[in-house]
């Protein structure tokens, strides 16, 4: 991970709009840990600019003309790859859904767009805006093109001997962040209407987008995504997905509480405070999987799962955006698979044949 606090992070600001740019240029200026090393009106310029200048992090709107936020998105990833943050309007719900399809496309986060100078909340949007630069501008990113997922060989723990239905499971839990879309639509295209296990995901995301998100994810599955309420009981065929700025834990088993708690978790939804709260509930009956996402979130009680008798998996290195999550789990030896995201969708649908009552 590059050193940023050596020096300054270089930011390239995107958007059509010149009132968006000159206020994101003013916020960035004003800081001296970063500087702006171009602006960009369209995709288009976008892609040029950062072959030119190589900056360390970009800032790009999503509704723009000649080529949006997403074809930018995905070509940047696929020539010079960088950590890009979609900046969204959060009164526009279609630029809502454009910004959940750059991430698909190889954004590592999607944010409000801050409200300008005089509003109440400028001062706090100012230091979310730049948190996010610097967080992200560290983070290592991979180049999307020419992976073919057939190309991983498929890889398991030696000293497991079991397979993913060698134990009758009960439920799938899920936690992903950065670069997680790409990897979740894939799965989650190939699960059929009717499959029987429960699956509980935590996706790191502003709790402006939990909504827009849903909404994306109901484009692509055959299954009910369903942010839940405090109290609801779990079945089988359904997506529960946890919100924005709220922990998703099971306080008994088969039920979901939404909670603050724990407080000393980074990031919120925690994947760590999902998988520690299943693993009393349900042990060998459980399938943990991390996929692409920076830090550690869940690495430590996917370990504890595993030792629990559950099927843990790892999204291998090459097909993750970011091999963060994945990767401390791998280095952790908490996986008994390491697996591409197409892998991850074949062991999935091998729960379909199991008995369930």
């Amino acid at each position: 991970m590059k050193n940023v606090s050596e020096n300054k992070i270089r930011v390239l600001v995107v958007d059509d709009s010149l009132v968006s740019r000159k206020l994101h240029q003013k916020m960035i200026a004003d800081d001296l840990r970063f500087e702006v090393v171009d602006t960009a009106r369209d995709g288009r310029e976008a892609v040029k600019k950062v072959s030119e200048h190589k900056p360390d992090v970009v800032s790009m709107d999503v509704n723009m003309p000649h080529l949006n936020g997403i074809e930018a998105t995905r070509e940047i990833m696929n020539t010079f790859p960088v950590p890009i943050i979609i900046v969204s309007s959060l009164y526009n719900e279609n630029e809502k859904q454009l910004a959940m399809e750059a991430a698909a496309a190889g954004a590592v986060y999607i944010m409000p767009k801050p409200h300008g100078m005089g509003h109440p909340g400028f001062e706090k949007d100012k230091k979310k805006y730049l948190r996010m630069l610097k967080n992200m501008a560290g983070v290592k990113v991979v180049s999307r093109r020419g992976h073919q997922s057939s190309a991983i060989q498929h890889k398991q723990d030696k000293s497991v001997k079991e397979s993913i239905t060698s134990v009758k499971r009960e439920i799938i839990l899920m936690g992903a962040s950065a670069g997680g879309p790409q990897a979740l639509k894939s799965i989650i295209t190939t699960l059929p209407a009717g499959f029987p296990l429960p699956i509980l995901l935590v996706q790191h995301l502003d709790q402006n987008f939990t909504e827009s998100f849903k909404t994306w994810m109901e484009s692509f599955s055959k299954l009910p995504v369903i942010v839940p309420e405090d109290g609801e009981a779990i079945q089988g065929g359904r997506i529960y997905l946890a919100p924005g700025g709220k922990n998703m834990v099971l306080k008994a088993k088969g039920r979901i509480t939404i909670t603050d708690h724990p407080l000393d978790k980074a990031a919120k939804p925690s994947v760590s405070a999902l998988f520690n709260s299943a693993e009393p509930f349900y042990k060998e009956k459980a399938v943990a999987t991390l996929l692409s996402g920076m830090g550690r979130d869940g690495a430590r009680e996917m370990r504890v799962l595993k030792d629990s008798g559950a099927y843990t998996i790892a999204q291998e290195k090459h097909s993750c955006l970011v091999f963060g999550m994945p990767g401390e789990a791998v280095n952790i030896n908490a996986a008994k698979a390491i697996l591409t995201p197409g892998e991850i969708a074949v062991e999935f649908n091998k729960l379909i044949e199991q008995k369930h009552v």
